[in-house]
């Protein structure tokens, strides 16, 4: 095996898949999923990683002199190629086992794993794929992926559901307390097919970070009960699915259009709002916000307070057909559920409605009838 790549184009290709190095048999040096597969293939080079629940794979254009194989260990390979000072690597595969590493004046003699012992990722080429735009998929992890849950004692709430239904592709998460939830169209070849499974949050991590914005990008992608893969241009990220019963959002989002009528507020303005009311309070580890809404004045106001540090209040102009009442319409909710929606959404305005303190607040983003966000009030003495 020999071949030659610029510095930064192996740079590249390492940070695409290194997050999927295992990092899990630590004490196992010799365990080929500790390392980065290496693999010459007509002028590129295949760069896989893996922790056998998630792996990711891509190609990179190379001067290929000799075909073959090899595993280098993932922390040492990733390090190494961004402190290298010269714009060429060359690497050769000696008789020894051992790789030569060559850039600039430096040179490294690197010992390699097993690469006949490193897991071959699934292949599933000829099985029916779906199409969605990237920006489109890019904005449906982004708005949905902040609610799942971090408790690792619930594997179900630690993914996100994503379900085909005819021609559109949906996605939800949840932690209980709160629900985001996305559907966006496919363009698809593959019309009328079905499938509905839950997706670990770090794989769509994984997914995001190589996802483009254009509005023209396709990513290719394919559900069974076992595997998701996920395949856009020179990238492709495999993933086991969680297995388990998801809560049943769409009963959540039943009631989401009754209650009040939703106000109208600035998306930055609110966000800004609760940001600073951020600083002020926490509770028993939680920080919290009240919001009251003053319909004859057209003000939603944001408070909150701490014994120890002090308290803040301030008004936000509203908009909306409300219905004056001589009391404010108030709910109490934590901060950073509030920040985590208003961070992600792209548009200026958003529609709220926040209850009565007793039932679910809605918030949903002007002009955007595919999404919403429902979450639950925190109930205070």
């Amino acid at each position: 095996m020999k071949f030659k790549i610029q510095r930064e184009r192996l740079v590249q290709g390492i940070s695409t898949v290194e997050r999927a190095v295992s990092g899990k048999d630590t004490k196992d040096a010799s365990s080929p999923i500790t390392g980065i597969f290496i693999e010459t293939v007509d002028n590129q080079l295949h760069l896989v990683a893996t922790d056998l629940e998630i792996g990711v794979e891509c190609f990179i254009p190379a001067e290929v002199e000799e075909i073959g194989k090899i595993v280098l260990e993932g922390r040492v390979l990733s390090q190494l190629a961004r402190k290298l000072d010269g714009e060429e690597v060359r690497c050769q595969l000696k008789e020894s086992g051992i790789a030569l590493l060559e850039c600039g004046r430096a040179r490294f003699n690197l010992h390699t794993l097993p690469a006949g012992d490193f897991p071959a990722l699934p292949d599933i080429e000829g099985e029916q794929m779906w199409k969605i735009k990237q920006s489109d998929l890019r904005r449906m992890i982004r708005q949905t992926i902040f609610s799942v849950s971090a408790d690792d004692s619930k594997p179900v709430l630690s993914g996100v559901k994503m379900e085909i239904d005819g021609l559109e592709l949906h996605m939800a998460a949840t932690d209980i307390y709160r629900l985001a939830y996305r559907h966006t169209p496919l363009v698809n070849e593959a019309a009328g097919a079905k499938a509905a499974e839950i997706i670990p949050a770090r794989a769509l991590q994984e997914l995001l970070r190589v996802l483009d914005n254009e509005d023209e990008a396709l990513v290719e992608f394919y559900i069974t009960r076992k595997l998701a893969m996920f395949r856009l241009p020179g990238v492709k990220v495999t993933t086991r699915v969680i297995d388990g019963l998801f809560p049943d959002y769409r009963r959540a989002l039943q009631f989401s259009d009754s209650g009040t009528k939703a106000i109208k507020v600035q998306r930055s303005e609110l966000l800004a709002a609760v940001e600073r009311a951020a600083l002020i309070t926490s509770r028993r580890g939680m920080s919290l916000v009240k919001l009251a809404l003053d319909a004859g004045e057209k003000l939603l106001s944001v408070y909150a307070q701490e014994a120890e540090v002090g308290q803040v209040n301030e008004d936000i102009p509203v908009q909306g057909d409300l219905d004056e009442s001589p009391e404010p319409v108030e709910a109490t909710y934590q901060t950073y559920y509030l920040m985590d929606v208003l961070r992600y959404l792209d548009s200026d305005e958003v529609a709220l409605d926040i209850g009565d303190g007793r039932r679910q607040g809605i918030i949903r983003p002007v002009g955007d009838d595919n999404y919403i966000y429902v979450l639950m009030p925190v109930r205070v003495g």
